[in-house]
């Protein structure tokens, strides 16, 4: 498993979370059975798979053009929400050990 920055909520159950700003988007990333990462909020249709939680974070600010936004991250029974300022300075996880580049 990645190493996931300090959480502003975290707690159990599909509840959801209080304090989730309007205007603001919004991402469910969930980490699947197959170990796959799927993406929710970044527009209509099929929610998109990969590989890594990195390339699924890029892929949300990519979406939202680093605008802020709130990230919930479904990992198994663990949940955290994340909000992310404009340009999204909050690093949400590291890439995997072995390759270069800034935390996602």
């Amino acid at each position: 498993m990645q190493r996931i920055s300090p959480v502003v909520t975290a707690g159990a159950g599909r509840a959801g979370f209080g304090g989730i700003r309007a205007g603001v988007r919004r991402f469910v990333v969930t980490r699947l059975e197959d170990g796959s990462f799927s993406v929710e909020g970044a527009g209509p249709g099929a929610a998109p798979r990969f590989a890594l939680l990195s390339e699924a974070v890029s892929f949300a600010r990519e979406s939202c053009a680093a605008a802020p936004a709130t990230i919930e991250l479904r990992l198994g029974e663990v949940m955290a929400t994340i909000r992310q300022a404009k340009g999204w300075p909050q690093a949400v996880c590291a890439e995997p050990s072995g390759t270069r580049g800034r935390p996602l």
